[in-house]
Order: C-alpha cells, then sequence, then structure tokens
C-alpha cells in the first residue's frame, strides 16, 4: 500500500467519523420527519439540510475510501467466488429483516395501515371479505375500519391480506416480511442475472440489501413487499420469455401482474401496465398471439378476484372498500381541493416528484448514490446499455412510476423511507448496474469494486443508525399505550379508547388495534363514546371495563365499574 493510498484511507476514516457524528450522534431522533394536515405534501423542517450534508460529506468520503480501497487485487473477478453461494443472500435478506422487526420496530406497527391489514387477513381467514356488523357497531368503528351497508370492512385490495391470512391465523403474522424479503432477494437475483450474469447479479442483489428502504420497509406490515414480489415476478417471466418466447411464461407473468393490481391496484395499473404493454408489444412484432392471449387471462384471473372480493366486501363489484369508506366526494387522483384547507396542484405535483426522486435515491440507493447513480444511471441511458431491452424498460417502469404521482396529491409515510418507491427498488437496481458496467468498461472493474465497498460504508454507517434511532423512538412512542394496557388491565376486558395520540403528533398511529371479526379477543379495544360505554359492557358480561386515556400526552389507564341496571 502506497503513501497516497494510506493518506486517502485515513481521510476517508475521518470524513466517516465526521458524518456519523453531525449526522447521527449530534442530531435529534427525529431531524427529518414531522406529522401533520400538510405533511404528505411539503418535505419537513430540515430535511434537505439533512440530504445536503449527507451528500456533500459523503461523496468526498466515499472517494477517499475507495482510493484507500484500490489496493485489493482482482476487482470484480474476486465476486465470482461467491455466485455459488447465492442462498447467502436470501438468507440474509431475512435475517435482516427479521431483526429489525423484532428488534428496531419492536414488532410495532408504524401506520395504521397494518392494522386495517391484520383485520382484513383476519377475514379472509373466516373466508369473508366483510362481516356483519356486530351490534352497537359504532364503538368498533376506526381508522380505515367501518361500518358500510351492514358490513365490517377495511378499506384495501384483497392481495396483502391474502398472504397474511396463514401467518395471522397461527399467531405468528410478523413472519410474512420475513419469508418476503428471503423471497424478493431470490427473484431480485434472478431478474440481475438474466441481464448481467451472476457475478453482478451477486453485487446487485447486496447492494439492494444494503438498501434502507429495502430493509426498513420490508419489515413492516405494509403491502410494499408484496408488490414487489408481484412485480419482480412478472418482470422475470418476460425476461425469460424474451429469451425463450413460451405461453407458459406469458401466462405466469399475467397471473404475477393481475396479483400486483389486486395488491395495490394503483401500481398494478402504472407499473404493472407498462410491463404488460412493453410485453404486449413485443409479443405482437413475434406473431405469437397466442401468448397474448395468455398474457391477458392471467392478468384477468386476479382481476375477476378482485371484483368478486368488492362484491363480498362492499355488496359491488366496483365499489372498492376505499371508496366505501372515503365516500364519491373526495378527491385522491387528480387536482382540486383534497381536504379543507389541502388542495392538489399539478404545481405541487411536480415538486412531490421532484422530493420522491431524491428520497428515493438517498433511501432506496443510497449503497449507488456515493457513486453519484444519477450521472451513471444517465449514462447508462445514453449508452449503447440503452439498446439492452431490460435496460429500457427498467428506464421506463423508473421514469413511469416517478411520473405517475404528479396526479397523486400525498407522497406517502416517511417514516421507514419513501414507501411508494418500493417497488421501483428492483429497476432503479438494474439502472444503477447499468451505469455500473458503463463505469467498469471506462476505469476498470478495481475501480467500481473499491467504490462500491466505500459508498457502501458510507450509506450503512450513516443512514442505518440514523434511521434505526429515528423508528426506535417512534416505536416506543407507539408501543407506550399497549405496555400501559398489559401493565394494568386483567383479560377478559374491554378498553375504551379515547385517543392513541394529541397534537403535536409523534406517530402517524392514530387508531387502535381492530378485535378479531367473532370478538374472541382476551383484551377488546374500541372507540370511547362516553357515557354510551356502559352499554357496551353490558351487552358484553364477564369483561372488565378500562378506560384508556391520555395525560399530557401520556397513556393512562383506568378501571370502569360495571354497573348493572
Amino acid at each position: 500500500m502506497n503513501a497516497l493510498r494510506i493518506l486517502a484511507l485515513l481521510g476517508g476514516t475521518v470524513g466517516l467519523g465526521i458524518m456519523i457524528q453531525i449526522l447521527v450522534l449530534t442530531s435529534p431522533a427525529q431531524p427529518v420527519f414531522q406529522y401533520g394536515a400538510r405533511w404528505f405534501q411539503e418535505p419537513a423542517t430540515g430535511e434537505f439540510s439533512f440530504y445536503l450534508r449527507f451528500v456533500a460529506l459523503g461523496v468526498p468520503t466515499t472517494a477517499l475510501l475507495a482510493v484507500g480501497f484500490w489496493q485489493f487485487p482482482g476487482g470484480l473477478e474476486k465476486l465470482k467466488r461467491l455466485s455459488s453461494l447465492r442462498i447467502l443472500l436470501p438468507l440474509l435478506a431475512s435475517t435482516a429483516v427479521g431483526a429489525t422487526t423484532f428488534w428496531v420496530l419492536q414488532s410495532s406497527v408504524v401506520t395504521d395501515d397494518e392494522y386495517v391489514y391484520l383485520f382484513q387477513a383476519a377475514l379472509l381467514a373466516l373466508g369473508k371479505a366483510s362481516y356483519p356488523a356486530p351490534p352497537l357497531g359504532e364503538f368498533f368503528v376506526n381508522v380505515f375500519v367501518v361500518m358500510h351497508d351492514g358490513r365490517w370492512l377495511g378499506q384495501y385490495p384483497p392481495g396483502h391480506p391474502l398472504l397474511l391470512a396463514p401467518f395471522a391465523m397461527v399467531g405468528i403474522p410478523r413472519l410474512l416480511p420475513i419469508v418476503l424479503a428471503g423471497l424478493n432477494a431470490s427473484i431480485s437475483f434472478a431478474v440481475l442475472r438474466h441481464v448481467f450474469g451472476s457475478t453482478w447479479a451477486w453485487l446487485g442483489t447486496a447492494l439492494l440489501l444494503l438498501s434502507p428502504l429495502f430493509i426498513f420497509t420490508g419489515s413492516t406490515l405494509l403491502s410494499h413487499s408484496t408488490a414487489y414480489l408481484a412485480l419482480a415476478l412478472g418482470i422475470l417471466f418476460f425476461f425469460r420469455w424474451s429469451k425463450e418466447p413460451r405461453a407458459a411464461l406469458s401466462l405466469g407473468g399475467g397471473l404475477a401482474l393481475g396479483f400486483l393490481f389486486a395488491t395495490r391496484p394503483y401500481t398494478g395499473l402504472i407499473l404493472g401496465g407498462l410491463v404488460a404493454l412493453y410485453w404486449a408489444v413485443c409479443i405482437i412484432k413475434q406473431k405469437r398471439l397466442f401468448d397474448l392471449v395468455t398474457l391477458v387471462l392471467g392478468g384477468g384471473v386476479f382481476v375477476l378476484f378482485f371484483l368478486f372480493y368488492n362484491q363480498q366486501a362492499t355488496g359491488d363489484a366496483f365499489t372498492t372498500g376505499y371508496q366505501a369508506i372515503r365516500g364519491a366526494g373526495q378527491v385522491e387522483l387528480g387536482f382540486g381541493p383534497v381536504a379543507p384547507g389541502i388542495e392538489h396542484t399539478f404545481a405541487q405535483g411536480l415538486r412531490n416528484v421532484a422530493l420522491l426522486c431524491v428520497r428515493f435515491l438517498i433511501w432506496g440507493l443510497s449503497p449507488v448514490l456515493m457513486l453519484l447513480s444519477p450521472l451513471l444511471i444517465l449514462a447508462a441511458v445514453l449508452s449503447r446499455q440503452s439498446r439492452v431491452p431490460e435496460v429500457r424498460l427498467s428506464a421506463i417502469l423508473v421514469v413511469g412510476g416517478m411520473l405517475s404521482y404528479i396526479a397523486y396529491w400525498s407522497m406517502g409515510v416517511m417514516d421507514t423511507g419513501p414507501v411508494k418507491t418500493y417497488e421501483l427498488l428492483l429497476p432503479g437496481m438494474i439502472l444503477a448496474l447499468a451505469g455500473l458496467r458503463f463505469a467498469r468498461d471506462r476505469f476498470g472493474s478495481r475501480s467500481v469494486l473499491a467504490a462500491s465497498l466505500a459508498s457502501c460504508l458510507v450509506a450503512t454507517s450513516v443512514l442505518f443508525p440514523f434511521q434505526t434511532r429515528h423508528l426506535r423512538a417512534l416505536t416506543d412512542v407507539i408501543q407506550a399505550p399497549h405496555r400501559e394496557v398489559a401493565k394494568t388491565v386483567e383479560p377478559p376486558a374491554i378498553v375504551f379508547v379515547e385517543g392513541m395520540q394529541r397534537p403535536p403528533y409523534e406517530s402517524w398511529v392514530f387508531g387502535r388495534p381492530n378485535p378479531s371479526p367473532d370478538l374472541q379477543d382476551p383484551i377488546l379495544f374500541v372507540r370511547d363514546a362516553g357515557a354510551q360505554n356502559q352499554v357496551f359492557l353490558e351487552a358484553h358480561p364477564g369483561r372488565r371495563g378500562y378506560r384508556l386515556s391520555l395525560t399530557a400526552n401520556q397513556p393512562v389507564v383506568l378501571p370502569l365499574q360495571n354497573r348493572r341496571r
């Protein structure tokens, strides 16, 4: 190791220490996240400052470390030895998500959506999409869970609850994200190997597992991991079909893209629709019309399933739970008033997309951001790499997926990263690897490996501790009422919940756990209705009554007297 590399390594180490000190150790636990009525449309206070410091300090630090790492012989050829150990990748993915689920998130929800998915999974485990509204149903109305025409239902599509149902039945719903992480890593490796070969697939999948967005969002019970699985399968079937056209592959691709629609309809229409359209054009060019029929039939299976689910849930195949709960008057897609004091405009949509792009590069592709991934991706698109159909499709998906949010007012909850971009991680990684191959051709494989190691070290040393600190603090707040209930309440019981938090809001969890449809839970969490609580208690004899309220934003659980008439 010559003197220049020693100095570079020392300088990079000092730079990394400065980054950790400034961005992790001395920053508040929640510097770039906030909650409020306009939060979905605006960057949080201090968010851009954090990003600017991360990039301004990270780029020179990564460059110095890359020069220091240049000593390692062999370059990317070293990774060939690991290609036979690809089973490690899904194991590492599942292990990382499992550790995040149980240690960082403390098995807690981070949004009300997860409570809804658990409720809908419980319904599906009973073979139902909705349940007859129980007596005194107003006590069970919750965030995104309501009584509609005598039916008790949640607002979301059936795809993700369908996968969650068997895990919920045996009491281990938190196992689903762990399983999905391993499956998604395996399928991602298969997709990347098809495009770039085993060595590059190893590098790309490893970089994916170092993405804070992939790990943290993938550890929740949100539907994005399921949607990722469906889209990745659809892409894999298409890539294999492009090499060896067969009707069975187009049928499999149609089923995967249809399941994506049944999981996240908007994502299915945009990303799934782009894959299907690109595939259909290729089919027509090759005059394999039977493959087009099987592609459409495969997708149609889950479209029909989606409509059937709607019929069972709301009583109308073309009325989703989302529409039943929100009502026809609320604008979600398009421009105009969204809520009192909030209006979505085209200019706001452009700002949303710009911010989503920045967030995606930081939290999604941070292991390659320090390699100036936007420049590498642009270089790949402008070079001969853009003539590779798989790279071209990936560019269409990333650009189309981002631009589709111009008409959508909300950028989504940000606690585990920009969740609305989760499904773009795989096409984004394909573009990033295309850029790295371009760099390899210009500067050699040793430079790419050294820069990749340096980039991963910087990103993981800063972003993972930073996000872990925030999520631990967040889940402590979310879990506080439940810990108080566990300490105070003696089952069988009913807990009347006044509210889970008051302004200034500290999390995006405003609701409470939903009861199982048969109301057999040891502890029933229901809405506090004041004087009417006694009526509910008398309707459920044998249960003790408690009231969960907030005093100075601290949870307090007090027993109630069950007075019989």
